[in-house]
């Protein structure tokens, strides 16, 4: 699958496979093909979207993906106030089920 995505954040999970978050969509990104153009999947996730989403694993629990998010580029514009907010997801599970 092409994506047309702007990924502002990225991590590698494993030598082999990288995960992608794009602020304007609720799923994650992964390619297993060295970041190949046309080998990106999508995988949902409960984490919204937002104007900002940094992504970390968590060090202590590496199966784990923590989603940091804040208000979305439209709210920000019509002066939304959300808050900061985290979603941890275990990528096993997310990965185990590509969006639709």
């Amino acid at each position: 699958m092409k994506l047309y995505m702007d990924i502002l954040a990225m991590v590698a999970i494993s030598a082999s496979t990288i995960v992608g978050f794009d602020p304007s969509n609720s799923q994650v990104f992964t390619n297993t093909q060295g970041g190949a153009v046309d080998e990106w999947e999508k995988h949902a996730t409960p984490a919204g979207s937002a104007y900002s989403h940094p992504i970390q694993i968590l060090k202590n629990r590496p199966e784990h993906l923590m989603i940091y998010g804040g208000e979305s580029w439209n709210g920000f514009l019509n002066g939304g106030k959300r808050p900061i907010v985290a979603t941890v997801v275990n990528l096993t599970e997310v990965l185990s089920a590509p969006a639709s």
